[in-house]
């Protein structure tokens, strides 16, 4: 029968293996294009975590961020620290991944269009017929 054709699970399972990590390597490049323009860094402990924080917000008063200058290193000035929002990050769990790469512009797009449909959709369907 055509296209079911016997083949041994080794070679299936190799194939498929070359097929998928060919499938991540292309995504891999793609990623290296387009960057984020965040990153996410751990410490082994607090007490370096909360030493990098204050030296990146030197000092915030009320709302007003009076921004100092964070120590200098042989890479900041390519590195442009100075532009950099330094805060704690939350857990990785409660974080979508796949909507880090998701634009300001585009994220605000999508909820409005997103609000606008739910808002029409329940008013029609929860107002009730007499006062329409």
């Amino acid at each position: 029968v055509r296209g079911c054709e016997q083949v041994e699970a080794i070679e299936y399972y190799t194939k498929l293996e070359q097929k998928l990590k060919e499938d991540y390597k292309r995504e891999k490049e793609k990623v290296n294009e387009k960057p984020l323009g965040m990153a996410f860094v751990t410490f082994h402990n607090e007490t370096i975590t909360a030493i990098i924080l204050k030296d990146f917000n030197v000092c915030k008063c009320q709302g007003c961020t009076c921004r100092g200058e964070p120590r200098a290193s042989s890479c900041s000035e390519s590195l442009h620290i100075s532009n950099w929002t330094v805060s704690y990050a939350p857990d990785p769990q409660n974080i979508y991944w796949e909507h880090l790469s998701i634009r300001g512009f585009i994220w605000w797009l999508r909820c409005l269009v997103i609000n606008v449909v739910l808002f029409i959709l329940l008013f029609f369907l929860t107002t009730p017929a007499i006062i329409i």
